[in-house]
């Protein structure tokens, strides 16, 4: 029997678009359902919600003290300028940041030249009672910097930005010292168990935090460090010679023990999100040669009490904190920024469909693929933040939201793909500029920098999935033309 081939071809073109659109409309109507609110409530085996930052808000004030006699002018200036660049890197959403000269009086320390008298027998005439023991002080000359945030952090993430220098040390093993004793488990962090080398930041141009798996299966963040040209050498020679043994790693005062294994220097830091916004923070500005006195003076947090006893009534929960007074007003009326999104994406499907109605070029019902892609889009990344539970503002929700909208409105009403093409790389290079001069000159209005970075993503989800349903439409409008 004689196949004929173009036949075979065409039935299976024909299978796989079938295929295709089979599954693009399944997924379509899977998303969106995951995307809607309250849908959750539906799937009992499966837990997925919207996280919202509001929910683990916190406000903070920690005091920074540094000592005008140890510290220059310029030193201090240099230091706002890196907490204020760690704030903005980590994804602080706002802070504050002030500063005063203050004159403190402290104990003045004794003179231990001056004290013989101690031994002598006291003179009858004198009593403990009438001896009045005078304490000398001395006035200090101290800069106060006053740092408020509003953010997701833990409170000892945000005190770690504001102490931990960005120093880094490598240390080797002393000898004689082993670390094979179970019972002395806290031996490889001791400095005392170290010989200190000349390797230090100084040897790294950059130290990066890159996510990778784990020996266990699963994923954690880890330190890279990149060696500079002129150091590469002599760290490669340092960790041929080390291969297999212990070395330790030393940031701000806590060593990190490191097994050597190859010619990289990768260190393990953590798991969560808020390792990986520390020390990326932390290593992408400038180090410093002083450690401040950080105090934190107290917090505000979304949280119940914690425990509960029989003598105790339960406590009800605490007010929300919100960065700025508007964003509690658009989490209370989300309904309303929900019908208005909803609104004005019909309305500019409408006016799609009069401005394209008599246009030859529009083969593919504009309006309808404008409509359809941007619901898709925004229903994919509301369903990945609903699987993941990663927080976000509503806020953030709307404005991006907003912008998808006239973003998608051009690219349906542009047929020209070179034009489409223009728009998207133009809109890219704007948001990254946006994102990169809120961190630089607006760090204390963390939002600016946050929406513009979710936007670039969005925006390249929206055109992909803009394009993926032009080609399911044509499709669909073929076979359903064939149906007839």
């Amino acid at each position: 029997m004689k196949i004929n081939k173009e036949k075979l071809k065409g039935s299976l073109r024909e299978f796989a678009a079938v295929s295709f659109l089979s599954i693009f409309t399944a997924l379509y109507i899977a998303i969106f359902f995951i995307s809607l609110p309250f849908t959750e409530n539906f799937v009992a085996k499966y837990s997925y919600d919207l996280r919202l930052k509001s929910e683990s808000y916190t406000n903070e004030s920690f005091t920074v003290e540094l000592d005008k006699d140890e510290i220059e002018a310029d030193q201090i200036d240099e230091y706002m300028d890196i907490i204020r660049r760690r704030l903005s890197i980590a994804g602080v959403e706002r802070f504050q940041i002030s500063s005063e000269s203050k004159t403190v009086e402290i104990d003045k320390e004794p003179d231990l030249e001056l004290i013989e008298a101690e031994d002598e027998p006291l003179q009858e005439e004198e009593s403990d009672d009438e001896i009045e023991e005078e304490k000398e002080v001395e006035s200090k000359e101290i800069y106060v910097i006053n740092v408020e945030t509003w953010s997701i952090l833990e409170d000892y993430i945000v005190q770690s930005l504001l102490t931990i220098d960005g120093q880094v040390e490598i240390y080797t093993v002393k000898d004689g010292v082993e670390f094979d004793n179970e019972e002395d488990f806290l031996a490889p962090y001791l400095e005392e168990n170290y010989d200190k080398t000349p390797i230090d930041r100084d040897y790294f141009r950059r130290i990066i935090v890159r996510e990778s798996p784990t020996s266990a299966g699963g994923l954690s963040y880890f330190l890279v460090f990149k060696p500079r040209m002129a150091f590469r050498d002599h760290i490669n020679e340092f960790l041929t010679q080390r291969q297999g043994e212990m070395i330790g790693v030393n940031i701000a005062g806590y060593i990190m023990p490191y097994q050597v294994g190859g010619t990289d220097l990768i260190v393990g830091i953590g798991a969560t999100e808020s390792d990986k916004a520390m020390y990326s923070a932390i290593f992408s500005t400038k180090p410093f040669d002083f450690t401040p006195t950080v105090q934190r003076e107290g917090a505000t947090e979304n949280l119940e009490e914690a425990f509960v006893t029989d003598e105790q009534p339960v406590s009800e929960p605490q007010e929300k904190v919100y960065p700025y007074n508007f964003l509690e007003g658009i989490e209370k009326n989300y309904e309303k920024y929900t019908a208005g999104f909803a609104f004005f994406a019909v309305l500019f499907a409408i006016v799609l469909g009069i401005l394209t109605k008599k246009d030859p070029r529009d083969k593919y019902n504009s309006s309808l693929i404008f409509l359809f892609s941007t619901t898709l889009a925004l229903s994919i990344w509301l369903a990945y933040l609903k699987i993941t539970a990663s927080p976000i503002d509503l806020f953030t929700i709307v404005v991006c939201g907003g912008l998808i909208l006239v973003n998608n409105f051009l690219s349906a009403i542009i047929h020209d793909i070179d034009l489409r093409i223009y728009k998207f790389i133009g809109l890219i290079a704007l948001s990254y500029v946006i994102a990169l001069l809120g961190r630089l000159l607006l760090p204390e209005i963390g939002f600016i920098s946050i929406i513009a970075s979710k936007f670039i993503w969005v925006l390249i989800l929206s055109e992909v999935v803009m394009e993926i349903f032009r080609l399911y439409w044509g499709m669909l409008k073929k076979y359903m033309s064939k149906g007839r």
